[in-house]
């Protein structure tokens, strides 16, 4: 008896702290008499949208803060949409639409806006062009993109852009082959781009002529090479006048650059001395050098590299004279810069399958940039003919005593005159060949 009363003592003081503990700090609604406590089912009231970014952006004394978001817990784009709330006095949704397609998608800067209520444009006729006497309300949408992926939404901004898509160059193919140089195309000066134009393009004096590219040719070269508006324009005349003083007239001086399309973004010294280089490796005098690079710009193009692993091929594997591949040169200067794996894989088929000897490979240079499997349907075909000889001593049933088919002529570059001045069958039959092998 006497234990149950003080266990029942001990529970009413337990209650009782509780209680008291609860009314000292946020007591819980049991605890509350019956006048005191909320009812639940009540309308309760929403504060507005301000109103809450305000009161989400009051750090509470004794709140904790993630290092890592910002204040009552908010990300840091949360946190501007509820700034911009705040601000603008809109909707949270609209708020952060506004910042992120804003500044992040359309790239147009945003500007709050301006009210003219102290009459600024009460003398104003927004019928006629804005002029300094005739203002007329901020518009952003007459601004370029503070940003963007693309150089076409500056082109209505920017004169020079407008000029070059004038005159054909193609910005898109610029953007996707030289993705460093649209920005420096908008970085550069209007005039200093059109003086070079005006140089380039084929408008000439009395007794003084540019260099010769056509409005027409012109923008594709700019397209192919959008680094020559980015030389100085005295390295552009030194280079070509380098070229006049070694005796290659106007229409080589543009075949050169139009068809080699950074010859001129290389300095003399650098061209010079490429041009010894290879006149010394193969004994050639000037002369011979301008017609070989008459013949083929690109000669230069890579380097000396190329041209030094394909001299060392000719002579040191394929064992021909040097007099063999200085006559290759300038009968086909193409040849030097190929791949080297094309000529190892067609001068082994000549030398090996069709039996030709290495100076009539040294005198058809043509022969060992052809495309292999063309090479080798048309020797097939000669062969099932019993017309494929190259060489006397060579046993061919379809030939007479004597008769020889010549390289040149295996190499014609139609079919169909292969087919009739070589095969001596219509070109119907040979195609009919080509669809069956």
């Amino acid at each position: 008896m006497i234990a149950s009363r003080l266990l029942l003592r001990s529970l009413r003081v337990g209650v009782s702290r509780v209680s008291s503990r609860a009314d000292a700090t946020n007591r819980p609604a049991i605890f509350l008499p019956a006048s005191e406590r909320k009812n639940e089912f009540a309308e309760v009231e929403v504060p507005s949208p301000s109103e809450r970014a305000k009161q989400s952006l009051i750090l509470q004394k004794e709140g904790e803060v993630d290092p890592m978001e910002g204040p009552s817990g908010l990300k840091s784009e949360d946190l501007m949409a509820q700034l911009r709330q705040v601000y603008y006095e809109e909707d949270p949704d609209t708020a952060l639409e506004r910042s992120t397609d804003s500044s992040r998608e359309s790239g147009r800067s945003a500007f709050r806006k301006i009210v003219y209520n102290e009459g600024e444009l009460d003398g104003s006729d927004l019928t006629k062009p804005p002029s300094r006497s005739n203002p007329h309300p901020f518009d952003t949408s007459l601004l370029p993109p503070s940003h963007s992926r693309s150089l076409a939404p500056y082109v209505n901004h920017v004169p020079l852009l407008r000029v070059l898509v004038d005159i054909g160059v193609d910005l898109f193919e610029i953007e996707c082959k030289y993705p460093a140089v649209p920005r420096r195309l908008l970085r550069l000066p209007y005039s200093e781009a059109r003086s070079k134009i005006r140089w380039l393009v084929s408008i000439g004096d009395l007794n003084y002529f540019l260099l010769g590219f056509t409005p027409d040719s012109l923008g594709e070269y700019l397209t192919r090479n959008p680094f020559v508006l980015l030389q100085n324009l005295d390295d552009l005349k030194t280079r070509v006048n380098y070229l006049e003083s070694i005796k290659f007239t106007r229409p080589e001086i543009l075949k050169l650059v139009s068809e080699f399309r950074f010859w001129l973004n290389i300095d003399v010294k650098t061209t010079e001395k490429r041009l010894d280089t290879v006149t010394g490796m193969f004994g050639l005098r000037k002369s011979m050098m301008r017609k070989a690079l008459v013949k083929e710009p690109r000669l230069l193009m890579f380097g000396l590299g190329p041209i030094k692993r394909i001299w060392d091929l000719l002579t040191n594997e394929f064992c021909l004279s040097a007099d063999a591949v200085k006559g290759m040169l300038i009968e086909d200067p193409r040849l030097f810069i190929m791949d080297a794996r094309v000529l190892i894989a067609n001068f082994g088929y000549a030398t090996r399958v069709m039996r030709l000897e290495k100076e009539q490979v040294a005198r058809n240079p043509l022969l060992l940039r052809v495309a292999l499997h063309a090479l080798r349907s048309r020797h097939e075909f000669l062969r099932t003919l019993g017309r494929a000889r190259y060489v006397e001593g060579q046993a061919a049933k379809g030939l007479e005593e004597g008769e020889i088919i010549s390289i040149s002529d295996l190499l014609l570059a139609s079919d169909a005159e292969f087919a009739e001045k070589v095969a001596r069958v219509t070109p119907a039959s040979y195609d009919i060949y080509l669809r069956s092998h």
